[in-house]
């Protein structure tokens, strides 16, 4: 199960975005026997606004070295990878939590005026106790997002 509040906490004290993918051509040999070859391509995640590098593929164990049509070689593992980081960014990632917390608040505001409609059918706690427990904790309370919701 997702813990929200540790994915809300370690989101915001990441670097901020956006994030880009960058490529680096690498020198050393990959593969065996006809498939062999010299130099490919790994990938890493730069801060646009820094510039500094916030992760590096080369050293990951994950790799699986795939040839383009025009002949480089490239970590396609790496590849996928990075663009699910980059994606991954915090901004995209508060903007879904800000989208869960609005969900749960619309729920239980349609839970309550189906209570009010058919008595006892839709009970205001028609979420689970840990999303109840979470919206009381949450950091994301007060949000822009949320005002005029409630």
């Amino acid at each position: 199960m997702i813990n929200i509040e540790e994915l809300s906490k370690a989101t915001r004290a990441a670097t901020p975005g956006p994030w880009e993918v960058e490529s680096a051509r690498n020198e050393g040999d990959y593969g065996s026997g006809e498939e062999a070859g010299t130099g490919f391509d790994s990938f890493k995640i730069v801060s646009g606004l820094s510039g500094l590098v916030l992760f590096d593929s080369l050293g990951s164990d994950a790799v699986m070295v795939d040839v383009a049509d025009n002949g480089c070689a490239y970590d396609m593992t790496a590849l996928q990878n990075a663009r699910f980081i980059e994606a991954a960014n915090p901004a995209n990632v508060l903007e879904l939590l800000g989208i869960v917390e609005n969900l749960v608040v619309m729920t239980q505001r349609l839970a309550r005026e189906l209570n009010k409609v058919n008595p006892g059918y839709g009970h205001p706690n028609l979420l689970s106790h840990e999303a109840m427990g979470y919206l009381g904790r949450s950091n994301l309370i007060g949000s822009p997002l949320r005002e005029g919701l409630e």
